[in-house]
């Protein structure tokens, strides 16, 4: 039996009122019977009766239930009713769409937008249980189809399970609008949100593969689509970061154009993205134990001091080059033979393979060579000049060590005819008298130091 018989039977059913009944011990004049002392002895009865209501005749009842399922068994292997099903939101699908490509034209509609399709049918109670909505197409016809323009088609339906038999679907038609096929090259762009972490460094614009997209599809689409956009999320960035991302169709003033009747050659759906990210780090430089012969200068030079402008430089590599690398240094400089005219000196940094200097510049050394300083001995006599009238005199020494120091070249230029010790007697009275060597000391070099003269003192005697 079909669904909707059964529901016509249950509704006369429901319109008819039920009989009246009276209890047996209800009086004839409608009024309630007196209460009792006597219940529980009246519900033992009344689950007697209904007790001796199922045992009485039970073989007979069994029987018969037997011979009722036998009989109903039998009508329906014999008769094979129909009954109806229903089976809702089913997806349309298209036949003869290459047919319409061949002729230069699209269906500009989104077949997933398309309605869902409603399908009555009525089945053989035999097969009922067999029929699912996989068994079920629902399609529009296109091969009609020779130009551009809105149509409404008529929307088909079939079972592959030959018992059943549609009848009705709904809804029963569609409009779908028919496009130009249009074709054309787009480039893939990238857009970059947040910000690459400070440890990383991209060392190009991201490179995709493939950079130029194939597209076909409706002409009012494929003609507005500028580009294929892929959203980079830098902050998600790391060590040579590598990944298929999506992509989204974008016109010329960035605003996404979505359609599922846009086709891509070779079906992707993904881009490779290799954004050239590497491990970015900063290190100290070492120089000075790369300056060498700095004792083997220009003869009377020695090496003072030196000092790299660019102390510290920014290096990229790959994170696992990078983990062994604390520090760079430069080329080895040979000093020999400098002298004070060397004021600055480029130094060139030694870079391990697979790391790259970023903002590189000459890493400039700022050099201080100085003359060196000497010491010098002269045994020089002593002058004595100027006693006073009508005396004479007598000195503890007659000649002195004088040891003098300075710059290289001033002290190698130094002879005896330079420095003289004059002492002048004139201001001495009769008697003895101790005087300070370096008291009389003449020279007319700058730049000289007395280290030491011997004797430090003199004794003179006036008489």
């Amino acid at each position: 039996m079909s669904d909707k018989p059964q529901e016509e039977f249950n509704e006369q059913n429901q319109t008819k009122p039920l009989p009246e009944f009276k209890s047996a011990k209800e009086p004839k004049d409608g009024r309630p019977p007196k209460a009792s002392g006597h219940g529980e002895p009246e519900k033992k009865k009344e689950r007697r009766k209904l007790t001796s209501l199922i045992t009485n005749n039970f073989w007979l009842k069994v029987i018969s239930l037997v011979f009722a399922i036998l009989i109903w068994s039998y009508v329906i292997n014999q008769t094979n009713p129909a009954r109806s099903a229903v089976f809702s939101d089913l997806s349309l699908s298209v036949n003869y769409e290459y047919s319409l490509r061949n002729s230069g034209l699209v269906l500009q509609n989104d077949i997933s937008r398309l309605p869902k399709i409603r399908v009555s049918m009525d089945i053989p109670y035999k097969e009922y249980r067999n029929v699912k909505a996989s068994n079920i197409t629902v399609y529009i016809d296109l091969s009609k189809i020779t130009s551009t323009g809105t149509y409404e088609l008529p929307v088909y339906a079939s079972c592959s399970n030959s018992e059943a038999v549609i009848t009705s679907v709904s809804p029963s038609t569609v409009s779908v609008v028919v496009d130009n096929l249009a074709t054309a090259e787009i480039p893939v762009m990238p857009s970059y949100s947040n910000t690459l972490p400070s440890n990383l460094y991209m060392q190009s614009e991201a490179v995709f593969s493939p950079s130029v997209l194939e597209i076909s599809g409706p002409e009012n689409y494929v003609s507005r689509i500028a580009a294929a956009k892929v959203d980079i999320d830098l902050s998600a960035m790391k060590d040579g970061y590598k990944a298929s991302l999506p992509y989204t169709f974008i016109d010329s003033q960035g605003e996404t154009i979505s359609s599922s009747s846009i086709e891509v050659a070779d079906n992707k759906t993904s881009i490779l993205v290799d954004m050239g990210i590497v491990t970015k780090k900063t290190v100290p430089i070492e120089y000075l134990s790369h300056l060498i012969n700095t004792d083997k200068l220009a003869e009377g030079y020695e090496f003072e001091s030196a000092e790299l402008r660019q102390d510290t430089v920014e290096i990229i590599g790959s994170a696992e080059t990078l983990a062994n690398i604390s520090s760079l240094h430069i080329e080895d400089i040979d000093m020999s033979g400098m002298d004070g005219t060397i004021k600055q000196l480029n130094a060139s940094i030694v870079l391990p393979e697979g790391v790259i200097m970023l903002n590189p510049a000459p890493a400039i050394l700022d050099i201080v060579i100085g003359e060196q300083e000497i010491s010098k001995q002269l045994l020089l006599d002593i002058q004595y000049q100027n006693p006073p009238p009508g005396t004479n005199y007598t000195a503890s020494a007659r000649q002195a060590q004088v040891v003098l120091r300075g710059n290289y070249f001033n002290i190698n230029s130094i002879t005896d005819a330079d420095v003289q010790i004059i002492v002048d007697l004139s201001s001495l009275s009769a008697g003895t008298h101790t005087l300070q060597t370096d008291t009389w000391l003449v020279t007319d070099i700058r730049g000289i130091t007395i280290e030491s003269i011997s004797p430090s003192a003199l004794t003179v005697i006036i008489y």
